[in-house]
């Protein structure tokens, strides 16, 4: 008995292992690649030959890197924000309320989240296009377009996973809320956001990393004056020598800084993430 259950402790740490490898492997690569003078990339090597840490030092010269980080935060943390609370307020009217139509709009919203984003680059660009020509205004290419975007293609997951966080909270609590005497808003602000928080992490976290990770529709939907981080790692390519070669050393450099603030907003709200993804898994 002994023996076999060392054996699958082997065999199990054995397949964390080879995932754990081949999860941190691009990762590790790229840290070296940033690391790596351009003659050592170009021959191939896996492994710097001479550290160059002066590659992080020029990143931020060579492209207007702090604009396009600055951008990104901004449209990341202001998207994140309207996509939770829009979301918290429809998951809140679907669990804690009866209507017609209720399944019938849950179900939309599911179906929503299921068509891909490509599929809507078109439509949507279409759509702001005849609302800035009837207008008369500049929509395409400013951050409230492409915030309103990523908060629309966020809200039916982060509706799902809060609807998942509100159910398992007993009704109970409204009720006795309300005989208290408060209202629809006082129960979701006072009584109902605060147990729910480690479900409104996982929401933020989702609609945050998309909106940081978004190369699709940034592409289309900003201009010079509000490219992304996404985007403006592009300008690596052709910015050595004049124009016509790839700072590899450099975009990886970028692309290192660059996940550091999701890094570091994960792990800020890791412990609320693991409670999240488990609410509503349980009922009594």
């Amino acid at each position: 008995m002994i023996v076999r259950n060392l054996a699958q402790k082997f065999f199990w740490g054995a397949v964390v292992g080879v995932f754990t490898v081949i999860v941190l492997s691009p990762i590790v690569e790229m840290v070296f690649i940033s690391l790596s003078p351009m003659s050592s990339i170009d021959s191939g090597a896996l492994m710097p030959v001479h550290w160059m840490w002066s590659n992080y030092v020029d990143a931020w010269s060579t492209v207007n890197l702090l604009a396009y980080l600055l951008h990104s935060i901004l449209v990341s943390v202001v998207s994140t924000f309207f996509t939770v609370a829009i979301a918290l307020a429809l998951s809140f009217v679907l669990e804690r309320f009866y209507f017609r139509f209720r399944s019938a709009l849950a179900k939309m919203i599911l179906f929503s989240q299921m068509i891909p984003g490509i599929a809507l680059l078109l439509p949507i660009y279409l759509l702001y296009s005849t609302l800035q020509n009837a207008t008369h205004t500049s929509i395409i290419g400013t951050f409230p377009a492409l915030i309103s975007v990523y908060v629309g293609i966020s809200i039916p997951l982060a509706t799902w996973l809060l609807i998942g966080a509100l159910s398992g909270i007993p009704k109970e609590l409204d009720e006795a809320a309300y005989m208290d005497g408060a209202n629809n808003m006082t129960l979701l602000v006072k009584v109902l956001v605060p147990i729910a928080l480690p479900g409104i992490a996982v929401a933020a976290i989702f609609s945050f990393l998309g909106s940081w990770n978004d190369l699709l529709f940034s592409s289309v939907m900003t201009d010079n004056a509000t490219r992304t981080l996404a985007i403006g790692l592009e300008e690596y390519v052709g910015a050595g020598n004049g124009g016509g070669v790839l700072l590899w050393n450099q975009l990886m450099a970028g692309a290192v800084m660059s996940s550091i603030p999701a890094v570091l907003f994960f792990l800020a709200a890791q412990r609320l993430i693991v409670q999240g993804l488990s609410a509503g898994a349980v009922r009594q």
